[in-house]
């Protein structure tokens, strides 16, 4: 795509909606056909390996056990025991669908979250869970004809398509990563990205009441009031599925634009992953333990929260522009010094202040944006835009290697 030159307007929201239909926008003559059969296959074979998993003698005697030990009855969790979550299915996913998210349901349980999310037992026995879905999924391996999903040609894909779970199982709390690969054709394989996070169900009798003690922002306390789901994740709780259905149905669609946007100018595709392999992790000390958790990154799911915080907090009258909105949400971010302060939904964490590295990047970029809304004369994409995310100009600066330097933006 060559350089476009338009007359003189406002610069910052002909670059936004650049950055948008150039990084965010996944465009094919074949889209449609290959994001379907690549969200039908990976949703096949994640339900194949769930249902193992749940089928599992181990697996059941743990679900067993934990709840003999806490005197409860923790119920099978039925037909949807798979949940989608994440970008994918919160339609905020930029360019290739190659990364899933989902939500494996264990069991359910009925009775007052206060006490579970109190509970060392529950927490020790979602820590635990991770060693037989692990070896569910590895042993997986010597049935692996059970984990090939194929499709048929089409008119739009003449080439045969094939998608398959290449053995891969690495734990990163609270997740557990597979890895599948996805062929059209001889063409090069694409490797797709899922992560499953085990969790418990909780119906809490008392949630018009009581959800207020989980949840730290009072009107999203409202939606999930609406949706009635809570999951119990690792050793907090989590509101996965009323957030899917906010970001769905309740968010707008300029704010959806928004959060795409943020997303690609903070982290590009992936730069936060790869630059928090490089640097080091803190220590987050719980009240029930600890967790590591990098303090150094501004993750998309930070910057979902801001968007979700925006929403309710939203200035812009403009409801056609981003650039005010992208602004508003920049300068809200810059806000927060360390972690200890993030405005997360819901957290029963004590955590060090540790200050944001990126945070000086940030701030730069702000300002950066900000320019651009007095800048007068001819618009030149190629001329005004940023060469690298936030994440990859802190990389940048320590010196850290990502492999492929291509231009971001």
């Amino acid at each position: 795509m060559g350089n476009r030159l338009s007359k003189p307007t406002n610069h910052l929201e002909l670059y936004l909606n650049d950055v948008f239909k150039r990084e965010c926008l996944f465009e094919t003559h074949v889209a449609d056909n290959e994001v379907e059969f690549i969200q039908t296959g990976i949703e096949t074979l994640v339900q194949r390996i769930a249902d193992q998993v749940l089928a599992d003698h181990d697996v059941k005697e743990k679900i067993k056990m934990v709840a003999e030990e806490l005197g409860i009855v923790i119920e099978t969790p039925g037909p949807t025991n798979v949940l989608k979550v994440g970008s994918f299915y919160e339609g905020t996913k930029n360019k290739f669908p190659d990364e899933f998210d989902f939500t494996l349901v264990l069991g359910c349980l009925t009775g007052d979250m206060a006490q579970h999310a109190s509970d060392v037992y529950m927490i020790c026995f979602l820590a635990d869970i991770y060693i037989p879905i692990e070896e569910v999924c590895k042993y997986s391996k010597y049935n692996g004809q059970t984990l090939v999903y194929t499709g048929s040609k089409c008119e739009a894909i003449s080439e045969e398509q094939k998608l398959f779970f290449d053995w891969t199982v690495e734990r990163n709390a609270p997740a557990i990563n597979l890895k599948f690969i996805y062929q059209r054709g001889l063409e090069e394989m694409q490797p797709i990205l899922v992560d499953l996070v085990p969790a418990v169900r909780c119906f809490d009798p008392h949630l018009i009441e009581n959800i207020h003690t989980i949840c730290f922002f009072e009107p999203f306390c409202e939606e999930v009031r609406k949706t009635g789901n809570i999951l119990f994740v690792s050793n907090k709780f989590s509101f996965t599925e009323t957030e899917v259905y906010f970001m769905k149905h309740v968010l707008s669609k300029n704010h959806k634009k928004v959060y795409r946007v943020l997303k690609y100018i903070i982290n590009g595709h992936g730069d936060d992953e790869k630059l928090r392999i490089h640097l080091p992790t803190k220590a987050v000390v719980r009240d029930d333990g600890i967790d590591v958790y990098s303090t150094e990154v501004y993750s998309s799911y930070m910057i979902k929260i801001m968007i979700i915080h925006h929403h309710y907090l939203c200035s812009n009258d403009n409801k056609t522009e981003i650039g005010p909105c992208i602004l508003q949400v920049l300068n809200d971010l810059c806000k927060y010094k360390n972690i200890k302060t993030f405005p997360f939904l819901t957290t029963s964490t004590k955590i060090f202040p540790h200050k944001f590295r990126l945070l000086p990047y940030l701030e730069h970029l702000a300002e950066y944006l900000q320019s651009m809304r007095a800048q007068n004369g001819v618009y030149d994409y190629e001329k005004e835009r940023l060469n690298n995310s936030v994440s990859k100009q802190c990389a940048d600066d320590f010196n850290f290697e990502f492999g492929d330097s291509d231009d971001y933006m």
